[in-house]
C-alpha cells in the first residue's frame, strides 16, 4: 500500500439528493408524486358531487313503481273516453295574459261545468312552479290570468275533473316575461 492512497480523501457520502440526482433514484419518485396528484383530482371530484345536486328526481321512486300498473291502467282510460284538450299557455307572460283550456268530448261537444287546475313548473335546480285554477267561462274554455315569475323553459301540466272523469295533459312552452330575466 502506497503513502499516496493513505493519504487520500475519503469517499464523500451524497446523502439522498445525490443518490437521487445521479442514480436512476427518481423515477419510482415520479410515480408516487403521479399518484397523489391522481388522489387529490379525485377526491376534489368526490367533494364536489356529494356537495351538489344530490340527483334525488322523484320522492318514493320504489312506491311510484309499484304503482305503475296503476298509471297505465288511468292513460288507457283516458284514452277510452277520447277527451280533446288543447292548452293555450301565453308564450309571453305580463299583467292581464291569459291562459286557457279548451275541452271537449270525442263528439266535439264542449265540456262544461268541471275543475280545471293548471300548473307551470320551471326545471331549474329550485324548482318555480305557478299553481292556477281556471274559471269556467263556458263553450268548453276555461281560463285565468297568469304572471310568470321568471322567464325560461316551463312545463304546463292541466287536470281536468269533469263529472268523476278526470283528462291530465302536459305542454312545454317558453315564457318572457318582460322585465324579468
Amino acid at each position: 500500500m502506497s503513502t499516496d492512497t493513505l493519504h487520500q480523501d475519503p469517499p464523500k457520502r451524497r446523502g439522498f439528493m445525490g443518490w437521487l440526482i445521479d442514480s436512476n433514484g427518481w423515477i419510482p419518485l415520479l410515480f408516487v408524486g403521479g399518484f397523489l396528484v391522481l388522489f387529490a383530482v379525485t377526491g376534489n371530484f368526490v367533494r364536489l358531487a356529494l356537495s351538489t345536486f344530490p340527483g334525488l328526481v322523484t320522492t318514493n321512486a320504489y312506491e311510484r313503481g309499484l304503482a305503475y300498473d296503476d298509471v297505465i291502467a288511468a292513460e288507457q282510460a283516458q284514452a277510452e273516453q277520447g277527451w280533446q284538450m288543447e292548452i293555450l299557455a301565453p308564450e309571453f307572460s305580463g299583467e292581464g295574459q291569459l291562459a286557457a283550456v279548451t275541452l271537449l268530448d270525442r263528439n266535439g261537444q264542449a265540456l262544461t261545468g268541471g275543475t280545471v287546475i293548471m300548473m307551470a313548473e320551471r326545471m331549474t335546480r329550485y324548482a318555480q312552479q305557478v299553481r292556477m285554477p281556471l274559471s269556467d267561462v263556458g263553450n268548453g274554455r276555461y281560463e285565468a290570468t297568469v304572471d310568470f315569475p321568471i322567464s325560461g323553459r316551463w312545463f304546463v301540466s292541466v287536470l281536468a275533473d269533469v263529472d268523476g272523469a278526470r283528462h291530465f295533459a302536459t305542454e312545454e312552452v317558453f315564457v318572457h316575461a318582460p322585465g324579468v330575466n
